[in-house]
Order: structure tokens, then sequence, then C-alpha cells
């Protein structure tokens, strides 16, 4: 029996995963362009083990996002804070333009609550300095970060040490902190990236004549 474990902040590995999870998939021309966030406390029914209730609620949207033919590329992450009640989950996946307004009526059908329970979004492209786009979305999601995690990032970004509301601290979960999708994880990322490019294959050398 494998036991759950509470979950500090995202440390270095973590971070460098999701980062390298969202470049993934918008090389397969998948760009994670929705962000669902989900406040289980305003939910009708509230789970007493958000853990476990994430696990049902992803599998439904698996499932929805591969009945519409355009595959689940989805990253997620949980957020926690000292206090009762204050955890929440952020996601960050690909779904066209055309089935965005049919996954939101999906998940809100799934999740019924107060308004602010279900809240969705387009993540919004910065500049940074070099002049690269960089997706204000993602960095979102690893504010929750250990300061090892965010020395290690190449640019700079906010790290959340506590509530900008209520000041109540940062908190550990209890089991997984962060989840990719089978088709962003380090196993399809290193069998995608195994396979020779065209591009790079050259033609057999013509035999010397005799």
């Amino acid at each position: 029996m494998n036991a759950r474990k509470l979950r500090g902040a995202l440390d270095h590995e973590e971070v460098q995963d999701v980062l390298d999870a969202e470049h993934f998939a918008e090389k397969r021309g998948k760009k994670l362009n929705t962000t669902i966030t989900i406040h289980p406390k305003l939910l009708a029914d509230y789970p007493l083990d958000v853990g476990l209730w994430m696990s049902g609620f992803l599998n439904k949207l698996r499932i929805w996002c591969g009945r519409c033919g355009f595959g689940y590329f989805n990253i997620w992450v949980r957020e926690n804070y000292q206090g009762d009640r204050h955890e929440h989950v952020h996601l960050l996946l690909y779904v066209p333009d055309r089935q965005r307004q049919a996954c939101e009526e999906a998940v809100r059908r799934w999740l019924p609550g107060e308004s602010r329970a279900v809240q969705f979004g387009k993540p919004e492209l910065d500049r940074t300095k070099s002049g690269q786009l960089s997706n204000k979305a993602l960095t979102y999601l690893l504010k929750q970060m250990t300061p090892q995690a965010q020395f290690r990032l190449w640019r700079q970004v906010y790290r959340e040490r506590k509530c900008r509301t209520t000041e109540a601290l940062v908190a550990p979960v209890l089991g997984r902190r962060y989840g990719l999708s089978r088709s962003l994880n380090q196993a399809t990322r290193a069998a995608f990236w195994a396979k020779p490019s065209p591009s790079r294959i050259t033609a057999a050398p013509k035999a010397e004549a005799a």
C-alpha cells in the first residue's frame, strides 16, 4: 500500500519538469492556451480529500478532451495556505478556441457551486527583457516553489511565501503537488526526442566501385 505524503513547495526538479512539459506541448502544436482555477471550498460539495477528488475530476477531463478529438495536454498544480479549506487548484491545458465554451460548460456542469468556484481564462503572453515570449500563466502556477527552485530558473519569477490577501503562509498538500498528462510527462518527452529527425537523416554513402 502506497501511503501518500505531505508535499511542500515545488522543488527545482519539479519546476523544471513543468517548464519542459510546457515547452514540449508547444513543440507538438498543442500550446497550452486555457487556464482553469478551482476553489473547492466554493463547490456545492466540498471534497474532504482534495487529492483523491482531483483524480476523479482529471479523469473526466481527460475522457472529455479525448472524445472531442484534440487530445489531453494538461499541467496542474495544487496550492495551499495554512488554515481551513484554503487549498485550490490551477490547470493549464490545450483547448481549441472552437471548443473552449463547450469545455467551460462541461466543467461547470461537473462542478456545481458558486460562480467563483471555477474560473476560466486565457494565458497572457508577456515579452521578457530578451524579447522572448513567456507564458505568465505558467509562471503563476510555479509561484509556490522553494527558494532553490527560484534561484535555478533562468529568469526572475515571483515566489509566493504567503497569501497576498490573508497573509496566511504557504502550506503543504496531502498527495501529489503537481501533475502532467501522459502526453507531456518525462517518458513521452524522452521517447519523442529519441526519434531521429527527418532533417537529420542523411543518405547512406554509395559503395565504392571494385
